[in-house]
This record gives C-alpha cells, structure tokens and sequence, in this order.
C-alpha cells in the first residue's frame, strides 16, 4: 500500500510539472520569439508562426511534450537545440505564445530564396540545409572569420555538427565575446557530410 501511495504522489508530481511547463507565459514567448539577438526562430519558421522555409507552428494543436520534442529531437533538417542553450520554460513560454496564434492556411515566403542560376553548392545551402536563412545565401557571416583562424573543412563541420561547443572556441580564438547561441547542433544523419561538403565547396 505504501509502495502504491509513492507512485501516485510521483505520477501526480510528475503531471503538475507538465502542465507548469505546458502552461508557460505567452507574453514572454512573444518577446523572445520577436528577439532575432536571442535566437532566430522566426527565420525559418515566420515572424508570427507562420512556416516559410520550415513548418508553421502558430496554432498547431500539438501538446507540449510534442512540441519539445521536434525541439530537442528534431525530424527533417532542423537543428537540435540542448536545454543548456534553450531551457524548458523558454520552450513552454513559445509553445503558450504560438499556440494562441491563429492557423494561417498558407506558409509565408522564405526569407531568403534560391538566387536564379544557383550552383549546385548554393542549391544545397538554401533549398536542403536552409543554412541562408540565418547566414544568407552565401553565408557571409562564417565565411568572414574563415581566414582569420586558416578555417578548413574539418573546422567547417565542427561548427555544423557541434556548434554549441565549437562556436565558444572559435570566438575566442577570434577574441571576441562567446554571446549568445543562436544555432543549434545539426545531424550527421539528416545532413550528410557529403552534402556539406558540396556547400563548403
């Protein structure tokens, strides 16, 4: 009886701590998804939940278990995002905000689209990896520092595979400020180092 009574007390623990999270605080939500400092959600996803180059999240009838799921364990080409970088009741604070959004019955456009004539290389980076949405359509914000560190492919996947670890050490190099991550850690299985390699290319 008494083992019976401890599983209850753990499971109803358990469920508050849910629906604490689930619950979050829609007004914080909004004014960290509208931060482009903070993180860059909106670039992929639409300025209010929309979807462009990735799905729309605004009034999606996921749960919160659902929602941190695709963010902590991503399907298709998304990055992961560890709770170190972006923590559950961030998380609970955008799932409370988009969810209240309206359902809109189109995505919006990409933010940046596939110039005419692309290489192969460039069509990768938009169209596959959606690197330009962040970085552009031909990632002048990494590339700038690439001399400065004598930057090679090795260097170039670190900071795609294991970009919350490698990132801090490439500022540093550079003598600049660590700030905030924004991007998160991609995979090797859903972006092969052979389609990598055509971008760095």
């Amino acid at each position: 009886m008494r083992i019976a009574s401890i599983v209850l007390v753990l499971l109803f623990s358990l469920f508050q701590a849910n629906v604490v999270w689930a619950q979050g605080d829609a007004q914080a939500g909004k004014a960290r998804w509208e931060s482009v400092a903070e993180n860059r959600c909106q670039y992929c996803h639409g300025v209010k939940g929309e979807g462009a180059f990735g799905p729309d999240l605004a009034g999606r009838q996921l749960s919160f278990d659902q929602f941190k799921q695709a963010v902590r364990k991503p399907w298709g080409v998304m990055p992961t995002f560890p709770e170190s970088q972006i923590s559950d009741q961030i998380l609970a604070n955008f799932y409370t905000y988009l969810s209240g959004l309206p359902k809109v019955p189109t995505p919006g456009p990409w933010r940046t689209p596939l110039p005419a004539n692309a290489p192969y290389g460039q069509r990768l980076l938009v169209e596959t990896a959606g690197c330009a949405q962040c970085h552009g359509d031909t990632i002048a914000v990494p590339r700038m520092d690439a001399g400065a560190v004598g930057a090679d492919f090795e260097w170039f996947k670190r900071l795609v595979y294991d970009h919350t670890a490698s990132l801090p050490e490439h500022r540093k190099l550079l003598g600049t400020e660590v700030g905030i991550l924004r991007m998160g850690n991609y995979s090797r299985a859903r972006l092969p180092e052979p389609v990598l390699e055509e971008i760095w290319k």
